[in-house]
């Protein structure tokens, strides 16, 4: 997996960088949840609500959107309608987050307790731990990483291009910070545990260089997902594939409409649109994937791609993303 892109943001383990509030700008209604705005004060009277605190005509409809109706392939959360559903033995929390332009938000209660929690940032970073462990003492909350300085001359030696499954990780730095730029994707920053071991404060990843000791390094593997990919130095940087957008079949497109579970509590939707589908990951914004074969997609943003699996029924079952040198399969769940 790469270091953003279709990746949902997860909770980080460093300081919050914290965002100007007047540098988010929204330019359509046409943004997540519609564009609607709140405050702490009014998501707390929506928690309350949703709790069952005040008698309002509304109960009974909050009560059967938080019910849950699909897994997420771990017995420890489900989904409802627009609500995630954390279970711990008899207990029950009821929540749902968000993150866009530098801002997260948490909200979520126990319908047991009728507690409530709503954690607003101006910061990239996740929140969730904080919500989570402020209805429930159990959950832990993310340690804090601390960074180290390292000198101009020892960020040198990591400059360079490096290949990972067909693309290039560019590292590259400024004075005493270390950058690194998957293709197709923006340049961010990384800081250092050691000499060798970096990490990202936009997504929970990790590059750890390969380095002798003299001389540059020979190569970094990306610790993200779960998965350690390796990645070779090489002279230059790899040029992508050409991709050549094909006509394809309005019928067929509608058989790739639904949902897809990526991961728990992290759904691929997919929409049919004109001559090409439309994609959205839980957490971001909607991306266009345009057809290469009949079964085959590819993004223009990001250097990904999306390829639809059938079962033996002809049915299609799942879709497969593959960035970042890696093939990451989601089964249709509707």
């Amino acid at each position: 997996m790469s270091p953003l892109a279709l990746n949902r943001p997860v909770a980080s383990s460093v300081k919050p960088e914290p965002v100007k509030p007047w540098t988010w700008t929204q330019a359509t209604a046409l943004t997540g949840a519609g564009g609607l705005r709140s405050s702490a004060r009014d998501m707390l009277r929506y928690i309350a609500a949703n709790a069952g605190v005040p008698d309002t005509p509304l109960k009974a409809a909050m009560k059967e959107a938080q019910r849950p109706r699909a897994e997420t392939g771990s017995k420890a959360m489900a989904v409802g309608l627009g609500w995630h559903v954390r279970r711990s033995g008899e207990r029950m929390i009821i929540w749902h987050n968000g993150g866009t332009g530098g801002f997260h938000s948490f909200c979520g209660f126990d319908p047991a307790t009728k507690a409530g929690v709503v954690v607003l940032a101006n910061s990239t970073e996740d929140i969730d731990d904080i919500g989570l462990h402020l209805l429930d003492e159990a959950q832990p909350l993310t340690a804090v990483t601390k960074t180290l300085t390292l000198d101009e001359a020892k960020l040198k030696r990591l400059d360079g291009f490096y290949d990972i499954g067909g693309q290039t990780i560019t590292v590259t730095h400024e004075g005493t910070q270390l950058f690194a730029q998957l293709t197709g994707q923006p340049r961010f920053p990384v800081f250092p545990k050691s000499e060798k071991l970096f990490f990202y404060r936009v997504v929970p990843a990790e590059l750890e260089f390969d380095l002798p000791a003299e001389g540059p390094a020979t190569g970094v593997t990306l610790h993200q997902g779960g998965r350690d990919v390796p990645a070779k130095r090489v002279a230059a940087a790899i040029v992508p594939k050409e991709r050549k957008e094909v006509p394809i079949d309005a019928k067929l497109l509608a058989e790739y409409a639904g949902a897809y579970q990526l991961a728990p509590g992290i759904t691929l939707t997919v929409t049919p649109k004109e001559g090409r589908l439309g994609i959205q990951l839980t957490g971001q914004p909607p991306f266009d994937a345009y057809p290469e074969s009949d079964k085959d997609f590819f993004l223009k943003v990001v250097d990904a791609q999306l390829t639809f699996t059938r079962n033996a029924e002809g049915k299609v079952d799942a879709v497969v993303l593959h960035q970042g040198g890696a093939d990451q399969r989601a089964a249709r769940v509707n």
